[in-house]
């Protein structure tokens, strides 16, 4: 599975669960078919984390415009 399926998969995971630490997620996303290492899981977090920065950034310029 690729990365765009693990962010997704760790979407899913954090909606439907109260996960509290990356170990956590990590047995998670083991359980739902993925091979991550606990460095995986601390990036994805650290991407996603950006992302949703990124994203929250783009929509206050248009407001700003």
């Amino acid at each position: 599975m690729d990365k765009k399926q693990r962010h997704a998969a760790i979407l899913s995971i954090i909606i439907e669960n109260e996960v509290e630490t990356q170990q956590e997620l990590q047995i998670l996303l083991k359980q739902a078919g993925f091979r991550v290492t606990q460095a995986t899981v601390s990036r994805d977090i650290r991407e996603g984390r950006d992302e949703v920065v990124d994203e929250l950034l783009n929509i206050l310029q248009k407001l700003m415009r």
